[in-house]
């Protein structure tokens, strides 16, 4: 679980920290007041950590805060993850370049379990610390994590965490039928979902299974998702019930459904295929969806954050999860003086009027 994010001299976050206590938390606040940016921040860590990219193709100096001299814009950046009994504790500051100040790179990264340091790179040296003991002096890399090129057997777990971290902003319109080959990694708008599904179909089939059974009592009709070949590439498909005639079956593929249809079943997906102890992110999940279908989404999320150690972080502005979310894991977003701000929402009580109604009317929590 995420217990804790940091972030200092990232475009609107400065000296900016938000700590979890509940598998599901809500982002409130107007246009523009960060909420976006901390899904951006945790796509980019994970990118640095688990990807390996060079972080001169990751981070640049409109990253910064524009108002900051270049020898003042060193990012910082720390992670607080709990898994089981581990508590990891990940730190990264980056330094723009003496000889380019468009470009960052690595100036510290540290790794901690349980408050004792894995690995330490700073003053342009890497050490490698196991079992309290120093190990011989490698190569530091200014440009690339040595997270998971030094230590990926003793950080196996905080590996696999951030691997299966998923943020994702759905967009139906770009959601294809066509499977070239099955994927184990979702695109932030989904539009590979076909892929992905065909990767849990093969991997994870008692998840896919308890998803399709979901999915019947959600969608009017639905019966089964298919993968069928067509020429050189498959396709997936989708059998809903013929009420004209009960023996035979409705095929339709996957992008001729609608644009909610294809949403429903993405969220439903997330929730029942992710895997264990995952955190999953989600931008405004209750795009293209009518009003009654939000809620039964949410009863099923709450469920199985439960009954599987899933972490949800929503942003959203829909006043049915504001309702359910916000008094008791809801943060409110604002910028105050460039500077992204936060603070814990709380149960209101003013004449028998809804959070949503309170935040609608700005009677609380107003910019």
């Amino acid at each position: 679980m995420l217990k804790r994010l940091y972030v200092h001299n990232y475009k609107c976050l400065v000296n900016f920290e938000i700590k979890f206590d509940q598998d599901i938390s809500l982002f409130l606040g107007t246009n523009g007041s960060g909420k976006s940016t901390v899904f951006e921040v945790l796509t980019k860590l994970r990118r640095v950590i688990v990807g390996e990219e060079k972080v001169d193709n990751i981070f640049d100096r409109t990253d910064s805060p524009r108002w900051l001299k270049p020898e003042l814009s060193d990012m910082r950046f720390e992670l607080d993850i709990e898994i089981g009994s581990s508590v990891y504790r990940y730190l990264l500051v980056l330094e723009l370049d003496l000889l380019d100040f468009e470009i960052f790179n690595i100036k510290d990264e540290y790794l901690y379990l349980n408050n004792e340091v894995l690995i330490e790179s700073k003053n342009y040296e890497t050490l490698v610390i196991s079992f309290g003991k120093k190990n011989e002096h490698l190569s530091f890399d200014f440009n690339r994590s040595g997270i998971n090129r030094y230590i990926s057997f003793y950080a196996k777990e905080f590996l696999q965490y951030l691997r299966a971290l998923l943020i994702v902003r759905i967009n139906p319109y770009e959601m294809a039928s066509t499977i070239n080959k099955a994927n184990a990694e979702i695109k932030t708008d989904f539009s590979n979902y076909a892929e992905w599904f065909a990767h849990l179909n093969e991997k994870n089939r008692r998840g896919v299974s308890e998803f399709e059974k979901a999915m019947r009592d959600v969608l009017l009709g639905f019966d089964y998702f298919k993968i069928e070949q067509a020429g050189q590439a498959k396709v997936l498909q989708v059998d809903f019930e013929n009420k004209a005639n009960k023996k035979e079956m409705i095929t339709y593929y996957f992008n001729e459904l609608s644009e909610g249809q294809k949403v429903l079943i993405a969220l439903y997906a997330l929730v029942y295929c992710t895997p264990e102890n995952s955190l999953i992110c989600i931008d405004e999940p209750e795009n293209f969806l009518a009003l009654p279908e939000i809620q039964p989404w949410l009863n099923v999320l709450r469920e199985q954050c439960k009954e599987r150690k899933l972490q949800a972080l929503l942003i959203s502005h829909h006043p049915s999860l504001i309702n359910f979310l916000a008094a008791y894991s809801g943060y409110w977003f604002s910028r105050q003086d460039n500077h992204t701000r936060i603070e814990k929402i709380t149960e209101q009580d003013s004449d028998g009027l809804s959070l949503a109604q309170l935040i609608e009317i700005g009677w609380i929590y107003g910019d």
